[in-house]
């Protein structure tokens, strides 16, 4: 309803300032995007708009002489505007009559688990391709955060009408994978009694000595090392890549299960090489005139894209690069018909962002088809204090012992906390915390706390009456009133999160809501048998606030618990 309200508000403002300027007698090819904002103090009206800022510069007339033309000229028959007013340099702000809120119940109570879904993705294919970590060790805390972005993001474009596909990217190839086969193999040697020089580059990570105890479980000695052999050979060297990539592959499988994040497709590097469609992705670039030898190398003209400087794809001992397999990969993805492409990358990963897009334009797509999204860092936090709470010599702490010791729920939560372009600090003490200084718990603690009303009115053997038959003029309070504003927010809020791909409003939504509710709570019962009329109006009122903080917690994947 809201959103309905909102797009009829600013089609009146529209036809406002076409009167003004039809009136200055200007031919105005292009009338600005109407910009509608719902201002944190609600003193500041329902909504704000800055269209005469925006027409400010094409008039060349002071801001508030626009306002106060489209003011003058504004629908004088439109019911549900209270009250407007010019506020700072020109902006208009509008207040609505409540006399509409009351719709926004019945819409929620009619609409259950769709409230808030929407039809503006027109079943448009997305993948959206995250996580995609090296199968070399364990996810770590950055993978965490990652994955449940890339899982909540996936979850609202869905909601929002888009046809997503989830898909995990597997770099099973190259040196890393030889590196992480000879790990294996020394560490095995080393249950054999043989001393070997490690590597300095090696994986020196404990789960490396697990996945070679593993090893030897299965095949004993069978591939002891020769007499004469310091390092093995290519065969033995693809043996222990290829079981220590499936070992590790398979528990960052069940890790991502655990943590309720599933993919449609698991895509192996490794299958773009065997199939052929590296080299045919080249050479078509190259057809295009998009690829040039230098230095014995073939360099990718990314710069003719905006990129700082050309790639190598092929290198003067006539390998492939990485990039050479992204190249491939993000064609692929376009083949399958895909139309629009977010990639969730670790921080690390800022400097191909460029590459990746020229690869995009140069296969003759939009360039905003592709939407990179990077993931910053993560700094684990007990009591505002830094620690290190890993308890393997890997440098890095796993993504399971975080859920290991706060639990799934939390963890979802706090690593959608923050905009993903912003460094994230995860209080361990707090995420354990049952009280409400916990968001999680604060939430969770609202759709508990409405639970028990319900309960309590079966209890009391109260029953609902049909929703034809309420008046919800009953609901007069100023949290009433605040609580279904919020809930009207909801679809809005939605549209927004799957349009930039930040899920984060949605935590912080929540959040708030839960607090408008908890404030009710204290200070007005729902249950009033003898006030019928009062109390009806209420406990519809709740039903709605409890269906939002459901709608919003499965989309972010976080359980719903009726008692705590």
């Amino acid at each position: 309803m809201r959103e309905k309200i909102k797009e009829e508000l600013s089609r009146k403002i529209r036809d406002a300032a076409g009167k003004y300027i039809l009136e200055l007698k200007l031919d105005l090819t292009v009338m600005p995007h109407i910009n509608l904002e719902s201002p944190k103090d609600k003193a500041h009206g329902d909504f704000a708009s800055n269209i005469a800022l925006q027409l400010s510069k094409q008039l060349k007339l002071a801001p508030r002489i626009i306002a106060e033309a489209i003011i003058k000229y504004f629908d004088p028959d439109c019911s549900w505007i209270k009250k407007k007013e010019i506020a700072g340099p020109g902006f208009i702000n509008f207040y609505l009559h409540d006399s509409w809120l009351f719709e926004i119940i019945p819409e929620v109570i009619k609409q259950k688990k769709k409230y808030g879904s929407s039809d503006i993705g027109k079943n448009q294919k997305v993948m959206v391709e995250f996580v995609s970590a090296n199968p070399t060790g364990p996810l770590h805390v950055g993978h965490g955060r990652g994955a449940v972005v890339g899982d909540v993001i996936a979850n609202i474009m869905e909601f929002a009408g888009f046809s997503v596909t989830r898909e995990f990217y597997i770099n099973d190839t190259g040196n890393q994978m030889e590196l992480l086969g000879l790990s294996a193999w020394i560490r095995y040697q080393e249950l054999l009694g043989e001393e070997i020089k490690f590597p300095d580059n090696g994986y020196k990570g404990d789960y490396i000595k697990d996945i070679a105890k593993q090893f030897f479980a299965k095949y004993k000695d069978n591939y002891k090392r020769g007499a004469k052999e310091e390092y093995p050979g290519k065969t033995n060297i693809k043996i222990f890549s290829k079981f220590t990539g499936n070992y590790i592959l398979k528990n960052i499988k069940e890790d991502l299960n655990i943590f309720g994040v599933k993919f449609d497709n698991w895509f192996t590097e490794k299958s773009l090489h065997e199939s052929g469609q590296v080299k045919s992705a080249i050479e078509e670039l190259r057809q295009k005139g998009y690829i040039y030898e230098q230095d014995g190398a073939q360099w990718f003209k990314s710069t003719v894209f905006g990129d700082d400087k050309d790639r190598v794809v092929i290198t003067k001992e006539n390998k492939t690069t990485y990039f050479a397999a992204d190249i491939a990969y993000h064609r692929n993805k376009y083949e399958r018909g895909f139309d629009k492409l977010i990639d969730i990358w670790g921080a690390d990963h800022h400097g191909y962002i460029k590459r990746v897009k020229a690869v995009v334009e140069a296969f003759g797509h939009p360039y905003d088809s592709l939407d990179i999204i990077m993931i910053q860092l993560v700094s684990l936090m007990r009591n505002g204090v830094p620690v290190s709470m890993s308890k393997r010599d890997a440098e890095f702490v796993t993504l399971k012992e975080i859920i290991d010791e706060v639990g799934s729920d939390v963890s979802r939560f706090f690593f959608l906390m923050r905009s993903c372009d912003s460094d994230l600090e995860f209080d361990l003490e707090l995420a354990k915390k049952e009280s409400m200084e916990n968001p999680v718990y604060y939430i969770q603690y609202a759709y508990a706390r409405i639970s028990s009303i319900f309960r309590e009115m079966e209890n009391q053997k109260i029953k609902l009456v049909p929703l034809s038959k309420i008046d919800f003029n009953e609901l007069k309070e100023e949290h009433e009133t605040e609580l279904v504003k919020k809930l009207a927010c909801f679809p809005g809020l939605l549209v927004q999160c799957a349009a930039a791909h930040e899920p984060h409003h949605l935590t912080k939504y929540l959040q708030e809501l839960a607090g408008i509710f908890h404030g009710y709570y204290k200070k007005h019962k729902v249950l009033l048998p003898d006030q019928k009329g009062k109390m009806q109006a209420r406990l519809y009122l709740v039903k709605s606030v409890k269906q939002v903080i459901e709608n919003g917690l499965e989309l972010m994947g976080v359980s719903l618990p009726e008692k705590m």
